[in-house]
């Protein structure tokens, strides 16, 4: 089974496979104008839907960057439109969150049939 990617970046390069996503220091304000608009944000994520798995690279408060591999699990409650998306960290096993309106690249792993 292999993944494919469908990506949304926001003004940037793609980084190389396998290069590291460690937390960049990004205190320059221009970091903020990298990010993808919060509606094209809302929109992928309501094309991901629940329960599957996803990349998303964002600004955090601290102004570092990081990436997570998540997925979103079915809310129990309307979540507030302009509050954290909460998501089940794929890696870990825990949770985070994150604000569309810092979100600096989304990407959809859709899994594709092996030739």
């Amino acid at each position: 089974m292999m993944h494919l990617r469908v990506s949304v970046l926001a003004g940037r390069e793609s980084r190389p496979q396998g290069q590291a996503n460690s937390s960049t220091n990004l205190k320059d304000a221009k970091a903020m104008n990298n990010t993808l608009p919060q509606e094209q944000v809302q929109q992928t994520l309501n094309t991901i839907s629940y329960n599957k798995p996803f990349q998303v690279t964002f600004i955090k408060k601290d102004s570092t960057e990081r990436t997570l591999t998540a997925m979103m699990e079915e809310p129990k409650k309307p979540l507030n439109p302009d509050g954290p998306v909460p998501v089940l960290n794929i890696s870990d096993g825990g949770y985070s969150s994150f604000y569309t309106n810092r979100v600096v690249s989304i990407e959809q792993m859709v899994e594709g049939v092996t030739a």
